[in-house]
């Protein structure tokens, strides 16, 4: 019997989108738990391009693309693997993937760009720009502001594909109805759930949140008077020549896009290339050398090439710590505007992960080093532990690549 590997993907799809987060493995916020672990063969030792292609087959990477960026240049770029092993299409620096969680530190950017303009204050209750109020039951009396939602304090829980697949889903499918939000977020809603909300007075906890993104896609098509896929694209990718950056996938050819795979039962399920209605929470599609751009004026405090998409002042704020007494004991990590920040010895760098159904992505700078860095695969390796283990593998080769051009 012939197996349509394209149906079962599909099924797997579904099965992990209504599975509870324990049956999948890792959640998100976990990744980086792993240390370095000693796996790699004495023979495979000998070059990094070895290593690389050890580690990928280990970790069951189909596709890898990266670069490495230092000062205002990419220094390295480079991809591994397939994009589409069906059609044998290499992955490139150009390779087309769904930047998932990535996402996040744009919309960021539109946000802390309408701010620049006067448009609000980071500390002002989002409710008086929403069209009905948004407030934790619990708390009623407690403003929700920018600032919260863009540093994960907003009280607003989780809500991902994996632990809240009914709530993500709803918000997708109202993406381009948003007034229907008030539905979701309320308790007199017809689809209100009380989980949405956490037993934490707002402000108070560190609590990272898609939630809370969707919201701030939905306040930057209010304050702007403009859909967030046009804004984005006219204030942040076509001045720093994001050319092949978007959130349709109809902007793409096939053959330009990584086919996202599962890898299940010894072989590589295909997923069809998906776009849910989540543009700010995780929908930005492009390759390592376009999003390079974007890290490049994250390092360059706000400037590509001469084009300035933020002020240097608001790269410092984005760049600190926004609640620095809530430090969960469980995260090593903290937050400012849209970008996670991690402190050690001294010194600290600002990062975020993506992950979503068949892709994984990441991205991290350090200001004091002037040392960037982006890796996406076109697996999502966090559903066999130990291919997760291989997976941060990758990631350590390529942090001391990086880091050997300034050594």
């Amino acid at each position: 019997m012939r197996i349509n590997k394209r149906k079962i993907g599909v099924l797997i799809i579904i099965s992990l989108i209504i599975s509870a987060p324990l049956s999948l493995g890792l959640k998100q916020d976990n990744i980086s738990h792993f240390t370095k672990t000693d796996i790699i063969n004495q023979d495979d030792t000998d070059s990094f391009e070895k290593n690389i292609t050890y580690l990928m087959n280990k970790a069951h990477t189909p596709g890898l693309s990266a670069c490495i960026v230092i000062n205002d240049s990419v220094v390295w770029e480079k991809g591994y693997g397939y994009a589409n092993i069906k059609k044998k299409i290499n992955a490139t620096e150009n390779t087309i993937y769904l930047a998932a969680s990535i996402s996040k530190t744009i919309t960021a950017t539109a946000v802390m760009q309408l701010w620049e303009k006067g448009l609000f204050g980071l500390d002002d209750d989002v409710s008086n720009y929403l069209p009905f109020e948004l407030k934790n039951p619990k708390y009623p009396d407690v403003n929700i502001t920018f600032r919260m939602l863009l540093s994960h304090h907003s009280s607003l829980d989780y809500g991902d594909w994996k632990s809240e697949p009914l709530i993500y889903l709803l918000f997708s499918i109202f993406g381009s109805q948003k007034e229907k939000y008030e539905e979701i977020l309320t308790p007199s809603g017809k689809f209100y759930n009380p989980r949405i909300w956490l037993d934490a007075k707002p402000g108070t906890k560190l609590q990272y949140s898609n939630i809370g993104f969707f919201i701030l896609e939905y306040l930057v098509e209010i304050i702007s008077n403009q859909s967030f896929v046009t804004y984005c694209k006219t204030n942040i990718f076509e001045p720093i020549q994001m050319d092949n950056t978007s959130y349709h996938l109809s902007n793409y050819q096939k053959d330009q896009l990584a086919t996202p795979y599962i890898w299940f039962i010894n072989t590589y399920l295909p997923i069809p290339n998906y776009e849910f209605v989540n543009y700010g929470v995780g929908g930005v599609r492009t390759s390592i050398h376009d999003l390079s751009h974007f890290l490049i004026a994250n390092m360059n405090n706000g400037v590509y090439k001469g084009s300035r998409i933020l002020k240097e002042g608001t790269i410092d704020m984005i760049r600190t710590i926004q609640f620095p007494n809530n430090q969960p004991d469980n995260l090593w990590y903290q937050y400012g505007l849209g970008w996670r920040i991690m402190v050690r010895n001294g010194s600290y760098s600002l990062w975020h992960p993506g992950t979503g159904p068949g892709v994984a992505t990441y991205i991290n700078y350090n200001p004091s080093a002037d040392v960037g860095l982006i890796f996406f695969v076109n697996e999502y390796p966090i559903i066999i532990p130990y291919d997760i283990n291989s997976w941060m593998d990758i990631l350590y080769e390529l942090y001391d690549k990086a880091y050997s051009y300034i050594d």
